[in-house]
C-alpha cells in the first residue's frame, strides 16, 4: 500500500510546486550547468506533473460540489438572520409575561453562530430556541408571533444538517480519490525533493536558500493563501448522530 512522503496538506503540495518551478525556471542557467539533467524537458516534464497532480489532489467534480453546497450552506446560516430578529422582538414585547429572560433563549450565541460558520453550533443553538418557542408559544402568540415564524428554524435546522450531511459524504469520496492518486503526489514531491536539494547546493551561503527549503516553502503557502481547514464550518462526521442534531433534524 503506498503511504504519504511528504509532511503537508495535499492542497499545499500543488503550491509549493508552483513555487519551486517559478524558482526552477528563474535558476534554469544555474541547474544545466550543475547537471545536464536539468535541461528543458525535466522542466517541461516538472510542469506536467503539477498539472496531473493538482487533479489527484482536489477532484474537479468533487471539489465543485462541495463548494456549492457550502455556498449553499451559508446562505442557510444567514437566512436566519431576519427571523431572529422578529422572533427578539417578540420577546421583547413579551419579556414581562415570559417566565425566562430574553437571553435565556440563546439569540446572540446562535447569532455568534451563524457569523463564525459553525454548523454544530449553530444546530444546538436551534434546537435550544425551538423548545424555548414551544413552551413560551401561548404568552408570544398573544404578541404576534405565528406558527409560521417558529417553523422557520426546525426547517432550516433540517436542511443544514441536510447540506452538512452531504458535505461530509464529498469530502470522505474525495479524500479517498486523493489516496487512490498518492503515487502521483509522492512522485511530485520527490521531484521537488531533488530540486530543492540542488537548489540549497547552489544558493548555499545566501538568502535565495531558503527558496529551496521545503519548511519555509510551507510557511511562505500558509502566510501567501491562507489555507485553513475547508471544512471549518462543517459538522465533524462523528457529531451528525448527536442527540441535539437528530432533535433537530427529524
Amino acid at each position: 500500500m503506498e503511504t504519504r512522503t511528504y509532511n503537508c496538506r495535499d492542497e499545499e503540495l500543488s503550491v509549493i510546486a508552483g513555487y519551486v518551478l517559478s524558482q526552477l525556471k528563474r535558476d534554469a542557467a544555474d541547474f544545466a550547468a550543475f547537471s545536464p539533467k536539468f535541461d528543458e524537458s525535466y522542466l517541461a516534464a516538472f510542469e506536467s506533473k503539477i498539472a496531473e497532480m493538482s487533479e489527484a489532489a482536489s477532484p474537479r467534480k468533487e471539489t465543485l460540489e462541495l463548494k456549492i453546497l457550502t455556498e449553499r450552506l451559508y446562505r442557510r446560516m444567514d437566512d436566519l438572520i431576519e427571523p431572529i430578529a422578529r422572533v427578539e422582538g417578540y420577546l421583547k414585547m413579551a419579556k414581562k409575561e415570559l417566565p425566562f429572560g430574553v437571553k435565556d433563549f440563546g439569540l446572540s450565541q446562535l447569532r455568534y453562530e451563524i457569523r463564525t460558520r459553525d454548523a454544530a453550533g449553530i444546530l444546538t443553538g436551534l434546537q435550544k430556541l425551538n423548545e424555548m418557542l414551544n413552551v413560551c408559544k401561548a404568552i408570544l402568540s398573544k404578541h404576534g408571533l405565528q406558527d409560521a415564524l417558529i417553523e422557520v428554524f426546525p426547517a432550516a435546522a433540517k436542511a443544514i444538517l441536510d447540506d452538512d450531511s452531504r458535505q461530509c459524504e464529498i469530502v470522505a469520496k474525495r479524500k479517498q480519490i486523493v489516496e487512490n492518486n498518492l503515487r502521483i503526489l509522492n512522485e511530485l514531491y520527490s521531484r521537488i525533493t531533488e530540486i530543492c536539494n540542488v537548489g540549497k547546493i547552489l544558493h548555499k551561503g545566501n538568502g535565495e536558500s531558503k527558496d529551496y527549503t521545503f519548511t519555509e516553502l510551507k510557511k511562505k503557502v500558509k502566510k501567501d493563501s491562507g489555507f485553513r481547514n475547508q471544512e471549518s464550518g462543517r459538522l465533524e462526521c462523528g457529531q451528525l448522530d448527536c442527540p441535539a442534531v437528530l432533535a433537530l433534524g427529524s
